[in-house]
């Protein structure tokens, strides 16, 4: 992808189109080629492919483009994918249970996944020591092993999380220091500190007894932030209790009132917490339960409500990504909001970026939920995968994440003998930069984004043999010239109007066009795109 700079306010390139002689310029437009023909699902990998595996099992990727996915064999797992920084971007084999300084690991599992580096747990010795947390090669957290100076050992552990810095933190049981068999302790440690971030018997500002038992915990993409579901024992009730907690205290606990629209009530009293993810900005995400079913919260707001919501990650800016169990596909919706099927334009089998007829997406198969979001922004996901004959595979699958295509009006067919067309691509909140634009069956020729507030029409403006869509004050971008497929990159917080830039608020609409070169009978003509309306959150 490269960056253009901003053009000053000017018009048109040759044969003009006179309602557009003076557009402001879209500022560091960004832009990339080639991409998919459509919005397509592209298969990166079926158990075939990977010499020895049955199918794949769990996924991890980075902020760096790195991504690893857990397989099994059979009898063990294996380590599948691409490293951000190894020279290559063709997924391979990336790590098997080997033996190391005199530890035989039997077993690997839950990937961990920054650069070139994996953390992962291992299942070392069937005689001892049991459970270790490792990075690559080197074990972090061994039964035995004192950690630091607590005065306690590793009993063992098996949530290893990476993050830049470099930090790592694992979670799992401690013991007295030289006493195996003394009582234990839940506990995470982070890594190369060693020092303890949070335990059981400790106590948290805002809640009424201390910590007994430690649920899940994830760590912000920085390492700065950490966010856990963590059990309690309560003064005020007596019983043990829930609440998710940071480091600076209580985020929530189950005991407590919070807002939530529903048919039923305009309050919920939570009964329990499942997952809680947290970003660099330290926006809390996390999963609960109520009288009525699993509930999904970010911020405090509640974003998504069904008896079958699953928190499955979450981005850098704190969107949520969760599955849906109904229907075919993967079902990923994006706080809430329904998008259309990922995937929705066919399957690509053959990696030539077109769909592959019969090839189609068929749900996740039982057991095998997983999916992760990608760097930039499309997820990676492990589902099955219906191929030709009417077979089911387990696949591992990248797909984009395609905003509802609410085309305000069609192109008019180009010299490839189809309509130029815009499909939104990514995150529509009005407060990020997450959203881009393709363009797909394009001629290649010279192009201008166009975006305005207000839809229009006008036939043929300046003898183009296509129409401009748009109306009102009209903004432009940056003039390119593009192979026959492109991705622009949208600033909502930065749209280029004749007066200067403006920024999108939410509820807002705000429509999209391209205007482009084109040709016909031998002559160079100019040609406009579908036009497209996003509304913004």
């Amino acid at each position: 992808m490269k960056n253009s700079s901003p053009l000053s306010i000017a018009p048109l390139p040759a044969a003009p189109i006179g309602v557009l002689l003076a557009l402001a310029a879209w500022p560091s437009l960004a832009f990339s080629s080639p991409s998919p023909q459509a919005v397509v699902a592209e298969v990166v990998a079926l158990p075939q492919d990977v010499p020895g595996v049955t199918a794949f099992t769990e996924i991890a990727t980075d902020q760096a483009g790195s991504w690893v996915a857990a397989t099994n064999n059979g009898s063990n797992a294996e380590f599948y994918g691409v490293l951000a920084g190894s020279g290559t971007s063709t997924p391979s084999a990336l790590r098997t249970p080997q033996t190391l300084g005199g530890r035989i690991q039997e077993n690997i599992f839950n990937p961990r996944v920054r650069g070139v580096d994996i953390a992962y747990t291992a299942y070392v010795d069937a005689l001892g020591p049991g459970f270790t947390s490792w990075v690559n090669d080197t074990p972090l957290a061994v039964p035995g092993d004192a950690i630091g100076t607590t005065l306690l050992e590793w009993g063992g552990s098996s949530t290893p999380r990476m993050t830049a810095g470099p930090r790592t933190f694992v979670k799992g049981f401690a013991r007295p220091l030289g006493n195996p068999q003394g009582p234990s302790t839940q506990l995470v440690v982070r890594y190369p500190a060693e020092t303890i971030v949070i335990a059981s018997g400790d106590t948290v500002a805002g809640l009424s007894g201390p910590v007994s038992q430690i649920r899940t915990f994830e760590s912000s993409p920085d390492g700065t932030f950490w966010v856990a579901v963590v059990a309690f024992e309560s003064s005020l009730t007596g019983n043990e209790e829930m609440a998710i907690v940071g480091p600076g205290g209580v985020h929530r606990t189950r005991v407590g009132l919070l807002p939530v629209t529903t048919e039923d009530s305009s309050f919920t009293s939570f009964t329990s917490f499942q997952d809680a993810f947290t970003n660099d900005r330290n926006d809390v995400t996390f999963l609960g339960r109520d009288d009525y079913g699993p509930v999904l919260y970010r911020d405090g707001a509640p974003v998504r409500r069904g008896p079958f919501t699953q928190l499955v990650d979450t981005t850098a800016d704190g969107f949520a990504l969760t599955d849906d169990l109904f229907g075919n596909g993967l079902g990923v919706l994006l706080d809430g909001v329904s998008l259309d099927r990922i995937g929705a334009d066919g399957v690509d089998a053959s990696g030539n970026g077109f769909p592959d007829a019969g090839f189609a997406l068929a749900g996740p198969p039982p057991g095998f939920r997983q999916s992760a979001f990608l760097e930039d922004g499309r997820v990676l996901a492990i589902t099955s995968l219906q191929v030709p004959g009417g077979g089911v595979q387990n696949s591992l699958v990248i797909a984009s994440l395609a905003l509802p295509n609410d085309v305000v009006c069609e192109g008019v067919p180009n010299s490839l003998g189809v309509p130029s067309s815009l499909r939104a691509i990514g995150l529509d909140k009005a407060s990020f930069n997450d959203l881009e634009l393709r363009l797909i069956n394009h001629v290649g020729g010279l192009t201008i984004p166009l975006v305005s507030s207000m839809s229009g029409f006008v036939a043929n403006p300046g003898g183009s043999v296509g129409n401009l869509c748009l109306g009102g004050s009209i903004g432009r971008g940056l003039a390119f010239t593009p192979d026959l497929n492109t991705t622009i990159r949208i600033y909502p917080q930065a749209l280029p109007q004749p007066g200067g830039f403006v920024a999108a608020q939410a509820g807002q609409t705000w429509y999209f066009q391209a205007w482009h070169r084109d040709f016909q009978a031998g002559a160079v003509v100019s040609n406009f795109s579908s036009a497209l309306a996003v509304t913004f959150r």
